[in-house]
């Protein structure tokens, strides 16, 4: 069922000074909560401040987006629209929706329109997707935390087309670091919150391999895997040892989420590239297969 946009206004005027100096006044206070509020209530205060904004600037929707650069999706953190706006569904696949703005959004470049036909020939696919979504007009800002882009603010109008002067899209970067900054403070505290907790874990799965009798060492240490699974959220977990032939390893512990098949054919893994890897004490992390270099191509392959 389509929702229905409520009635336009008549076409509103261009944002003048009255509304710079409301929207400042918002500024002021977010910053202020932000800061002063504990981060186990930024997020609701995150979701008030775009209310207060929408009603501000008179537009019909206001949106924070997390942005997997890696993965190329991105998920609805926040949201708020006006009465007969729909909502943005939760997740959805930015890179292939909008993958102009997103390399945008990834050289920390604010886009915005006034009407769909503004945006330049490299935009074609985004200017379809938000034709899709209704947008007239939009504003899309990135929010840098630690140097890297970690999602964006978005301003939309769907029922008149909107004219966004320097001055406000100026005080739209302010507001976007603001948010960037809570979402920093969230972020750190998360990553203490997590280094704690996966300490306890060490300690605990330490304790249970030292006390456990050795005709139950197997079962103490599927335990530990799958305790280390769930809590990383993985979906596979192996110990391994080297084979002793042609840089062959063999999984000799292996701990499967529910539903995660295991390849029944491959008793030993050939990995040239990695015993060098393990000798010089390296961790081997990969984001994506392609980011394996040319020299591991065998590895690769496996």
């Amino acid at each position: 069922m389509t929702a229905r946009l409520a009635p336009p206004e008549p076409h509103p005027p261009p944002f003048d000074l009255h509304d710079l100096l409301r929207f400042e006044r918002q500024l002021s206070e977010l910053s202020a909560a932000f800061i002063s509020l504990p981060t186990t209530d930024l997020d609701q205060a995150m979701a008030d401040g775009l209310v207060r904004i929408v009603k501000a600037l008179n537009i019909d929707r206001s949106t924070l987006i997390r942005i997997l650069t890696l993965t190329g999706s991105a998920q609805v953190m926040h949201a708020y629209a006006v009465e007969g706006v729909a909502p943005l569904q939760r997740f959805f696949a930015v890179r292939d929706a909008n993958p102009w703005a997103l390399s945008m959004a990834m050289a920390n470049r604010l886009v915005a329109f006034s009407r769909l036909d503004d945006l330049p020939p490299e935009a074609s696919v985004d200017k379809e997707s938000w034709r899709r979504m209704g947008l007239k007009s939009h504003v899309m800002v990135p929010i840098m935390v630690a140097g890297h882009l970690h999602g964006t603010l978005n301003f939309a109008s769907l029922r008149v087309e909107r004219e966004w002067s320097d001055e406000l899209l100026g005080r739209m970067r302010l507001l976007a670091e603001i948010y960037g900054s809570a979402l920093a403070r969230q972020r750190a505290e998360e990553e203490v919150e997590l280094a704690i907790g996966f300490e306890r874990l060490a300690s605990g799965i330490l304790a249970s391999l030292v006390l456990t009798p050795p005709d139950e060492q197997g079962k103490a240490v599927f335990r530990g895997l799958s305790a280390i699974g769930e809590f990383v959220g993985a979906e596979h977990v192996a110990l391994w040892q080297d084979a002793g032939r042609d840089g062959r390893y063999e999984p000799i512990h292996r701990w499967p989420a529910e539903d995660f098949t295991v390849h029944p054919d491959l008793p030993a893994y050939k990995l040239p590239w990695l015993p060098g890897r393990m000798a010089a004490r390296d961790v081997v992390r990969l984001a994506t297969l392609e980011e394996l270099p040319s020299a591991a191509q065998v590895d690769l392959d496996t």
